[in-house]
């Protein structure tokens, strides 16, 4: 999708997020500038609340486009940024007040990416390539890569196929059955000379580490879970043949 900036070509994209998602944010180019707010501590949550709301409204921000579709925090945090205009998600299962000045319709049968792309439109955003934008790889992030590789006995040559067996927290019911994805991967592994590199978060940790000593080939599986950071897991897949 082409950015509000081809409606708006002197306009500055801010993006508002967790610290969480900081990382991720940094490295795509569309963004001009990532601020985050802290979630930890109660205390770091007000502070960092207060001194963004300050800084944008001493800024001036003309247009906000809120991606949220649940919570009504983000909701309440744009309306105190003084947008003449603000768009959101509106939903008769999730209500949120009317803080915004235009509401678009969360289609609960279209993919988050259409709606995503669907609110950005109403707020003036060209839509033309729907490709994905690649974040910035760094050397630092694909080096983290081969220390990842090199520790767990691998070649930085070897064919890579990625997988990840967890599901967020939001709705573990999509999940796969954990059964298939052994049966695939041993599969793989019996027919191609692959590495498998298994992904995830910190938390998943204990659940991947599990499944990579079920598979019991040291040698060719990476339990990856919780290891790469947020560049270093882009460079992960874009060495990867295969993703799962």
């Amino acid at each position: 999708a082409t950015a509000p900036t081809s409606r708006y070509p002197d306009s500055t994209i801010i993006m508002l997020t967790f610290a969480q998602n900081w990382n991720l944010c940094s490295k795509l180019d569309p963004i001009d500038e990532v601020l985050m707010v802290r979630r930890d501590r109660f205390s770091h949550l007000v502070r960092d609340n207060w001194h963004i709301i300050r800084l944008l409204r001493r800024r001036g921000v003309d247009l906000v486009i809120n991606f949220e579709f649940f919570a009504r925090y983000s909701s309440v945090l744009a309306s105190c940024l003084g947008a003449p205009r603000q768009f959101e998600f509106h939903s008769d299962r999730f209500w949120r007040g009317r803080l915004a000045s235009d509401l678009v319709p969360l289609d609960e049968g279209r993919h988050i990416r259409e709606n995503f792309l669907a609110l950005a439109q109403a707020a003036g955003a060209r839509i033309g390539d729907r490709s994905l934008v690649r974040p910035r790889i760094s050397a630092i992030d694909r080096f983290e890569v081969d220390v990842m590789l090199a520790r767990g006995g691998r070649s930085s040559e070897d064919p890579i196929v990625c997988v990840n067996i967890n599901a967020g927290e939001l709705a573990l019911e999509r999940a796969w059955p954990r059964e298939r994805f052994m049966a695939v991967a041993r599969q793989l592994l019996a027919r191609q000379p692959i590495c498998l590199v298994l992904i995830g978060g910190s938390d998943d940790k204990e659940a991947v580490e599990a499944f990579a000593e079920e598979l019991d080939m040291p040698h060719r599986v990476v339990a990856a879970a919780g290891r790469l950071s947020i560049g270093g897991l882009a460079a992960l897949f874009e060495r990867s043949q295969l993703f799962m």
